[in-house]
């Protein structure tokens, strides 16, 4: 009787590889992923390191939102650190599996989630096939952060009153002139005050007065004198202003 139960077991197993053999098992199959678009960027960078850890500098994709312009959030991106450089300052490095709706390839800076802080360079892929690889060179580069805030904030905001269309309270934010003119350097409204102190941006005449903290010799008009500029919100550049100083106002 003991050897009913094993009987009884082999004869199932057998009608169950029947039953396979008569049924219809269709293959498996395999598709091959597109990868997209491979980005390889070369070229001379500058300023890789003066930003801080709330920042990062990347080759990233974006793509387009339900308006149809260009989103501020990345869809993959590649962080580009110091020691990817070489000795001389030149990268050379690829971004993969760039897919649609990706439309633009951008040498950019974000911060910790990946929301575009400021574009140096912008490749547009429209202008390219899915399937090739594109070879990205931008030449010679500066991409600090006092660059940033030059581009992005003194030229677009500040020159017109503080360069090439006067000098008011003799300050001139000109590019051959931001830097020494701030960091370090007594203001000649506020008494007692330094436009721009290290590491101590609350205290810093320039942080004052982006922030409403103006006084009647300021004339009170800087705290909303930023406006959104380039996709990035007045809030963001003025956060990039208090985190500059903070950092160390590097050059």
């Amino acid at each position: 009787m003991r050897y009913i139960p094993l009987l009884l077991g082999a004869a199932l197993a057998l009608a169950t590889l029947a039953a396979c053999d008569e049924g219809d098992i269709p293959p498996k199959t395999y598709e091959r992923q597109a990868t997209g678009q491979t980005i390889h960027l070369t070229g001379h960078l500058e300023g890789v390191g003066s930003w801080s850890d709330q920042y990062q500098v990347a080759l990233a994709a974006f793509g387009t939102n339900a308006a149809g312009s260009t989103g501020n959030y990345s869809m993959v991106q590649r962080a580009i650190i110091p020691a990817m450089l070489d000795s001389e300052g030149n990268i050379d490095i690829t971004l993969e599996n760039v897919v649609s709706p990706a439309a633009t390839v951008e040498l950019c800076v974000t911060n910790l989630i990946r929301q575009r802080v400021v574009s140096f360079a912008t490749l547009q892929l429209s202008d390219y096939t899915r399937e090739e690889t594109i070879e990205w060179n931008i030449g010679q580069m500066d991409l600090g952060i006092f660059t940033a805030i030059q581009d992005m904030v003194f030229n677009q905001f500040c020159v017109a009153c503080h360069g090439s269309g006067g000098l008011a309270a003799g300050l001139s934010l000109k590019p051959e002139d931001s830097y020494a003119n701030l960091v370090r350097t007594p203001s000649s409204r506020v008494e007692n005050g330094v436009r721009v102190i290290p590491n101590r941006a609350s205290a810093s005449v320039l942080y004052q007065v982006l922030n409403g903290r103006s006084t009647p010799r300021l004339n009170g008009i800087h705290g909303n004198i930023i406006q959104n500029a380039q996709d990035v919100s007045s809030e963001t550049l003025t956060n990039l202003i208090t985190d500059w100083i903070n950092d160390g106002a590097k050059p």
